[in-house]
């Protein structure tokens, strides 16, 4: 046999037009390589309009203070005793060099 069907298009190819993949049994892969970039193409476009909205997203949120955010999540922003807060500190003290122990 000297190709096969894709999988994708449907349109019988020569063996060439077909990515080596050692996995399968003919040793190519299922899908021809139009296919193959159509498919990361169109994959990348919907990376990137994500990416686009994630952003658009975490700029709205940046806006809002932290301590804001927080709170609303729930987290008891100045209790000592709990775990999340002396992490939130030391980050303070060491990124930005402040310390908000009173």
């Amino acid at each position: 046999m000297e190709g096969r069907n894709c999988i994708r298009c449907g349109e019988f190819k020569l063996w060439e037009h077909f990515p080596h993949h050692k996995s399968f049994t003919s040793g190519h892969a299922s899908a021809c390589k139009a296919c193959i970039q159509k498919r990361y193409v169109e994959r990348n476009i919907v990376i990137q309009e994500t990416n686009s909205a994630l952003a658009a997203s975490l700029d709205e949120v940046s806006k809002k203070g932290a301590e804001e955010i927080l709170t609303n999540m729930g987290f008891e922003l100045y209790n000592p005793e709990n775990p999340v807060y002396l992490q939130f500190e030391e980050r303070m003290r060491v990124k930005y060099g402040i310390t908000l122990s009173k």
